[in-house]
């Protein structure tokens, strides 16, 4: 029995030595991922100016004029940063004071139906020091994850006036007096060719110099970076005529070009003497979310992307100053139906107001997006000089019955020259895709939607086009910032994969559910000792004394 309680201790003493394994040894969530993208631009295209992009961070292609073809400059940079101090939630119910998606530090005033929440922000016109990006929060969702793909509906034209025609064809609620046979772009450049952005557009449908018209301007909006603006005769002149008068003041100008057009001979092009071809220094950017419960898996990775998005289109951008708006909504009925936080120029506000929303509620199809734009027409939005981009993400249309009110904001944010960039998630059907896309097509953006590729989630319905891109979720949204700040349309340049799809759309109410509906970030394990059995030291010494005690009590029991 001594020698079993000998070889006992000799055991423990194994056990305690193995335990004294690498204590460092720790397990860490592995950083989201980047790739550097380097440009293939010519030599010479460095000298070329892109209102203040960084040359060597430069990594998109160029569309060619009107067409999906690049240009001959393989690369152009991007960058840009740019007020508004209220937050406001509008509430079917007040909301518990307590609640948990209430952001820290707000003061929350109430009414009976409306529930005010103030905060601390920060304004002003001009360019302050660069805030350090702060490290990112340890999210379950690991940034870069989700796919997308895109739709430039002004280049494929010819195929969204058709998928227009086949959706009122089919009975789908559509946009009112929404002709797209209708459209004409208007065009502002100076005698060398260039865009000028932020010049003053007036259409007319007689002639300004005609005393005895008192009627009010048709259109009254400014181009954008790009030098573009977008005029809808359906539903700017009510279908009045074929002829317009169109007047041109370019930025810091007193005279005024007028011309004579019609809907025949487009694009309008108007040259503008002298006049100066500048990019913005600053960007609004602002996040409108569906929150309602389907869309958790969206809100989640969003909360993830939103530092790399910001971080690349200021390295990108390093002259240009950012501001950050946030709108949430779900629907009638639920705690809260809008949820608005004005521009701040605090990414680290912004993150955390972002980070502390859910999503809940909901349950039928339709949410109330309709008012959730209405209320992005009363941001802080900057007149000039501005870059303003709303990323709009749904699962869902609006009412039917809202349909008005969703596509009076929508034309209220053109006229205004805020590019409403709309991202489709999974669970989109028909109807939503015609309302997202007729937001990017009146706005002169672009159509994004989730794709399958990422593994996440429902599957995600297919576009009504016959070909697509797939590239990286964030990596797409950069580079539609990128290309309001640059003023050219830019081409992505990581591809995961080119689809053709006839848009066959996944059955209603029969989608299934995959296996894993989000991705974990892995674990980093350390490559050096293998972790001891006891890693802390005191629970080694404690074994050890519990072993030696059992040791003594077998020697006395024999």
């Amino acid at each position: 029995m001594r020698q079993l309680s000998v070889f006992a201790l000799i055991v423990c003493l194994a056990v305690f030595i193995s335990g004294c394994g690498d204590s460092s040894y720790s397990t860490s969530e592995t950083p989201a991922t980047s790739r550097q993208v380097t440009s293939t631009a010519p030599a010479d295209s460095a000298h070329e100016d892109f209102g203040g992009a960084s040359d060597e961070l430069a990594g998109f292609g160029e569309y060619a004029e009107e067409s999906g073809a690049p240009l001959n400059r393989a690369a152009v940079p991007a960058s840009r940063p740019a007020g508004g101090d209220r937050a406001k939630s509008f509430a079917a119910e007040p909301a518990d004071p307590a609640s948990k998606e209430s952001p820290a530090g707000m003061e929350i005033r109430r009414t009976p139906d409306v529930a005010i929440e103030t905060g601390t922000r920060r304004t002003g016109e001009h360019a302050r020091p660069a805030e350090a990006i702060p490290a990112s929060p340890k999210y379950q969702h690991q940034a870069g994850t989700l796919t997308a793909g895109s739709l430039d509906d002004h280049v494929k034209f010819d195929e969204f006036r058709k998928y227009i025609s086949e959706t009122l064809q089919s009975g789908i609620a559509s946009p009112p007096n929404f002709d797209v046979n209708s459209r004409a772009v208007i065009k502002v450049i100076n005698e060398q060719g260039q865009s000028v952005s932020d010049a003053r557009i007036v259409v007319n449908a007689t002639s300004p110099n005609q005393q005895v018209s008192k009627a009010a301007p048709l259109l009254v909006t400014q181009t954008g970076s790009d030098g573009r603006s977008l005029f809808m005769a359906n539903m700017d002149a009510r279908g009045q005529g074929n002829e317009f008068y169109l007047s041109v003041t370019a930025p810091d100008s007193q005279e005024t070009i007028t011309n004579k057009v019609t809907l025949e001979e487009i694009p309008w092009t108007v040259t503008v003497p002298k006049a100066e071809s500048k990019l913005p220094q600053q960007l609004d950017l602002a996040l409108v979310i569906d929150t309602t419960g389907s869309m958790s898996d969206e809100l989640e990775f969003l909360k993830a992307e939103i530092d790399s998005i910001a971080a690349s289109v200021r390295q990108r951008f390093p002259k240009v100053d950012q501001r950050y708006s946030l709108i949430l909504y779900r629907d009638q009925g639920d705690q809260y139906v809008t949820r608005t936080f004005d521009f701040t120029d605090s990414l680290v506000e912004f993150r955390q107001t972002l980070s502390e929303q859910r999503a809940d509620g909901g349950g039928n199809y339709p949410e109330a997006m309709h008012l959730a734009l209405e209320q992005s027409t009363e941001l802080s939005w900057r007149k000039k000089n501005t870059a303003r981009v709303m990323f709009l993400v749904a699962d869902a249309p609006p009412h039917n019955h809202a349909l008005n009110p969703t596509f009076s904001a929508i034309d209220a944010l053109r006229k205004n020259d805020v590019a409403i960039f709309p991202i489709a998630a999974s669970g989109v059907r028909e109807q939503a895709e015609v309302v997202m896309r007729s937001a990017a097509f009146l706005t002169n953006s672009q159509y994004l939607f989730l794709t399958d590729h990422s593994g996440v989630g429902n599957p995600h319905a297919k576009p009504k086009t016959s070909k697509y891109n797939v590239e990286r979720l964030d990596q797409l949204m950069i580079r539609m910032i990128a290309g309001e700040l640059s003023g050219r349309k830019l081409l992505p340049t990581d591809i995961i994969a080119t689809e053709e799809t006839d848009g066959s759309q996944p059955p209603e109410q029969t989608l299934p559910a995959q296996e894993t509906s989000a991705i974990s970030q892995p674990m980093l394990y350390c490559a050096t000792a293998p972790p001891g059995m006891l890693e802390r030291s005191w629970g080694r010494w404690a074994f050890l004394g519990i072993c030696l005690l059992a040791c003594c009590f077998l020697d006395r029991l024999c």
